[in-house]
């Protein structure tokens, strides 16, 4: 499926209706290069841009198994210089471009089962939903099949991208992109966590002052109030921001 800009978005509306149709529709396009009987068969096979980002970032920082693993591109770039962690369980914190959903699926091994974590957090982009959403539901699926195959990461949370007043009038995207995840709820320890909740305002929009005049980006004080969100939802204790 060809990649859209976002004022085609009615295209990806029109995907998501049939998604919530029929749920297997929105892994047609993982289940033609792999198989249920060997979830291993959608590795890419080239995972080396991958590896390399992931081999640098593990250099400027260790990391213990058994730790929160926190992954994500663009917006996590920014929460990351926003939130401090205090908390009994260390923190992981892997981003980069690369990191897309279908990377992490394809190349699962290295970007997650690698660092043996007992949580993931995925923290998708408005793109995901906006441009991708076939892609990303696949990706979910993938990522999950892929968690079980390689016994890792009992907890996997997919995190909502932070809807920006720049998407106030686009509610309904991500209300049918939450609806056609919650058709994996029969996987164990998938958890789908929405950070907006935090930086509304009474009517239901995302409130400007929690956002950088981009409309897209939170604040400090935004990234600040959506973590609070976060560690509720898994259960995390003690995080000060």
């Amino acid at each position: 499926m060809p990649r859209e800009r976002r004022e085609q978005w009615s295209i990806s509306v029109i995907s998501l209706s049939l998604i919530l149709t029929l749920p297997l529709a929105a892994f047609a396009l993982k289940l033609l290069v792999t198989s249920n009987n060997d979830v291993t068969l959608n590795v890419s096979a080239d995972c080396e841009p991958l590896t390399q980002a992931m081999e640098r970032q593990d250099e400027n920082q260790s990391f213990e198994e058994r730790s929160v693993l926190l992954l994500g591109r663009r917006t996590l770039d920014h929460w990351q210089r926003g939130v401090d962690w205090h908390n009994q369980k260390p923190l992981i914190v892997r981003s980069s471009s690369l990191f897309t959903p279908e990377a992490l699926g394809s190349c699962f091994q290295r970007a997650i089962a690698h660092y043996r974590p007992t949580t993931t957090l995925i923290i998708l982009e408005p793109a995901d939903i906006a441009d991708y959403v076939v892609e990303t539901l696949a990706a979910m699926q993938d990522l999950m099949e892929q968690r079980d195959y390689w016994s890792t990461s009992p907890q996997l949370a997919v995190v909502l991208p932070f809807r920006g007043p720049r998407f106030n009038d686009d509610l309904h995207l991500w209300k049918d992109f939450e609806a056609a995840l919650q058709k994996m709820s029969d996987f164990r320890g998938f958890f789908l966590i929405d950070p907006n909740e935090a930086i509304i305002d009474s009517t239901g929009n995302a409130n400007p002052d929690w956002f950088w005049p981009d409309g897209v980006t939170p604040t400090r004080d935004g990234f600040g109030r959506a973590f609070s969100v976060l560690q509720q939802s898994i259960g995390l204790h003690g995080v000060e921001t």
